[in-house]
């Protein structure tokens, strides 16, 4: 007796309702869709000024001391300096900017705009170790009565000025002895601060934590 013949296995035609066809095209789709959201990422990054060192305030803002980095700004592209945007003729930093930091237009001004003055102001209480130059601190001044001697509550009379100058004490002989802070006040502020210097009130300088490093 004759076996009967296996049957034959023939290739078939694809069908759109094959598993394995609709897997494929959906790698092939998820495959170009990375591919197109890597390329818009890449197309929303802009070239922006990075300092490099640290530039205080009054400084002339020169692109000698920046160098460019490309940066994902999104929404905040405005706030800051590109690489496409040309500083103002004589324009200097108003906030201290620190090296390796984007270029914020709210810490760059014409000379003429900018108005503070840098005040000295000794200080009988030591000031945080955290606490440098480019930060915000708050100055209160508790009046003395010539009278009595007694001190009236502290008042609050210039919140969040900027420190440009920092000189900690050095205790000992011809040495100084007390922190040295150098303000920066604007011209409407500069007679209630300098007021309170020579009226020989108490004043206390306070970091603004909120005012945070600029």
């Amino acid at each position: 007796m004759v076996p009967e013949a296996a049957p034959i296995n023939r290739l078939r035609k694809p069908s759109w309702k094959d598993p394995r066809l609709l897997i494929g095209v959906l790698l092939i789709l998820f495959s170009v869709s990375a591919v197109l959201l890597l390329l818009g990422n890449a197309e929303r990054t802009v070239e922006a000024f990075v300092s490099t060192g640290d530039i205080v305030v009054g400084q002339k803002l020169e692109t000698a001391s920046m160098s460019k980095v490309k940066v994902r700004l999104d929404e905040l592209q405005g706030a800051y300096y590109l690489a496409a945007d040309q500083f103002p003729s004589g324009a200097v930093a108003v906030q201290m900017i620190h090296s390796g930091q984007l270029i914020p237009k709210s810490s760059v001004a014409m000379v003429d705009e900018s108005h503070r003055k840098p005040v000295a102001v000794t200080l009988e209480q030591k000031l945080p170790a955290a606490a440098q130059v480019g930060d915000r601190v708050d100055i209160w001044v508790a009046e003395v009565d010539p009278k009595t001697g007694l001190t009236a509550l502290p008042q609050l009379i210039l919140p969040s000025v900027e420190i440009e100058a920092l000189e900690r004490a050095k205790p000992g002989l011809m040495t100084q002895d007390q922190d040295l802070v150098y303000v920066l006040v604007d011209a409407p502020r500069l007679p209630v601060l300098l007021h309170a210097l020579t009226d020989k009130a108490k004043l206390s300088v306070v970091l603004d934590l909120a005012g945070g490093h600029r």
